[in-house]
């Protein structure tokens, strides 16, 4: 089985300022114009894909629907690709704002710590790599799985010990899955990381 994991385009909180997580906004107009040119290098791939999955969020949703559309084939939500709830209450919410009027709230999340509301980075490793390990013993040969650049850390450093640097608006990886669980990287595009 073939994976490939995609980064959903920009969306509207990339120009507003606001806390993304599950926080549920749509693309942008470029958002769309990213994701069709990642469907064009998706084609050039030449493979048969046989489903795009998607986290719920509006964002990978619409993302997805654009290479679906594209490459005549069925979507699907899938609850497990959402990305982290790391902004809790403040999700969706100006960060001015929530400097203003939650300040408490605000220094969490800018100093990393807990904010109430949210999903612990435990919680949320062990969400990915269920989300993985699932997808993996699907009845299908190849699958899209549009997701976050949350989702997509996680993926890199904790799956398959790679130092994640940054995910661009429709970035994607190319994954081989072995009889072992694990992986072998088969093409990435759009996406900054080191071998560790």
């Amino acid at each position: 089985m073939k994976i490939l994991f995609v980064r959903h385009g920009e969306s509207v909180d990339d120009l507003t300022n606001q806390y993304g997580g599950w926080a549920d906004f749509p693309l942008t107009p470029k958002g769309y114009l990213q994701l069709e040119k990642t469907v064009n290098k998706i084609s050039n791939l030449k493979i048969k894909f046989d489903i795009v999955l998607t986290s719920p969020l509006q964002r990978a949703v619409e993302s997805g629907r654009i290479i679906a559309n594209l490459l005549s084939i069925p979507q699907k939500n899938y609850l497990y690709l959402k990305e982290k709830n790391g902004y809790g209450l403040l999700s969706g919410m100006n960060k001015e704002k929530a400097q203003k009027e939650y300040p408490e709230l605000f220094k969490a999340e800018l100093e990393g710590g807990y904010v109430l509301g949210s999903e612990t980075k435990k919680n949320f490793l062990e969400r990915v790599k269920t989300a993985v390990s699932k997808i993996q013993k699907m009845n299908y040969n190849n699958v899209i799985s549009v997701t976050h650049g949350g989702f997509m850390t996680q993926l890199f450093n904790e799956i398959l010990k790679k130092k994640y640097i940054k995910a661009y608006d429709g970035g994607f990886i190319l994954l081989k899955s072995k009889d072992n669980g694990n992986f072998d990287i088969e093409l990435v595009d759009g996406i900054d990381y080191e071998d560790e």
